[in-house]
Parts: structure tokens; sequence; C-alpha cells
């Protein structure tokens, strides 16, 4: 299986050997027979939407960029030289694991991983009503000024000491 994100150009590696395992190359393009199915289980091949580009001797790729998220299959065969083909299921999402990491290392910072509180501000109770937070990387910077995940405003408001309201906004 496949991962890739939706509206990104999607490529599926293949190499096509003849019966003596020799590469072949110059294979038209059009010689290849192509299914590729959405996450409904449609085929959705026109003829237009997957493309399969040569790299060098043998190795070949076909590409194609989904519009929806959820689980897609494509088929790629050549009836006399590669007729077991390359199928494979693609995993489409809506955010890479780079986006989903840096959500990911946001989550730990406000579960107070390498958290920073700072610029605290009190009531005449001493109540704090508001403050600023910093999330780090790693725990051995908490507190300076770089390699910074994220920043944060507090703010908390009380009726006789009593909170009433508190929110966390990032910077």
């Amino acid at each position: 299986m496949s991962l890739g994100k939706i509206g990104t150009l999607i490529k599926e590696p293949f190499t096509v050997l003849d019966m003596s395992n020799s590469l072949v190359s110059n294979i038209p393009i059009n010689d290849f027979t192509i299914k590729l199915y959405d996450p409904t289980d449609s085929e959705i091949y026109d003829g237009s939407n997957v493309n399969i580009v040569e790299l060098s001797n043998g190795h070949y790729y076909a590409s194609f960029i989904p519009n929806k998220v959820g689980k897609w299959f494509i088929v790629v065969y050549h009836a006399t030289y590669f007729p077991w083909g390359k199928s494979n299921d693609i995993q489409v999402f809506n955010n890479d694991f780079d986006s989903i990491s840096t959500i990911l290392s946001r989550i730990l910072g406000l579960t107070q991983e390498n958290y920073y509180v700072y610029d605290t501000i009190y009531n005449t109770s001493g109540n704090m009503t508001s403050s600023k937070i910093r999330i780090y990387e790693d725990g051995a910077i908490v507190g300076g000024s770089t390699d910074i995940i994220a920043e944060y405003n507090v703010s908390a408001t009380y009726t006789n000491n009593k909170m009433d309201t508190y929110s966390v906004e990032k910077v």
C-alpha cells in the first residue's frame, strides 16, 4: 500500500521484464492497459487522468492526482511484456505526514510536554488573568527563544474568585 495526499501527484513505479528477465524499454505508452478505481470502487480511468512515463531502461511509473480521500486502486499491465502487471492500493489523506507531525507536536505541547508559561498577570485576589505559553520541540531548551513550536495567549475571568472563562489562543 502506498500513501498520498488529496490533490497531490501520486507516482506508482513499476519495471517491465520479458520472459527472459530482460528489461523492456520503449514500450508505447498507449500499449499499456490501465485501470484506476476511486474510493467508491468506481472505475474512473478515462485515458487522460493517468500518465505513464518511462524513466529509463524498462523502468516506468504511472501517475495520477486523486480528488477524493480514501483507498484508491490502480492496475497497469501490458498484454505481451507485462501480463502480470502492477497493482496497488493507495490510501489518500487530507493531510500529508509533515502537517500531521506539526499538529501532533502542538497537541503534545498543550498537554504540557516541553511547556513554558511566562508573562503572568494576576488580579488583586491572586488569580491569574493572563499569561503566555510557549511549547518547544526539546525539553532542554524550554524557556529559551529558539526552536519554539507554537506560542499562545492565555486569558481568564473570575467572579467571586471562581473562574468564569479561560481561553488559550494561538498567536
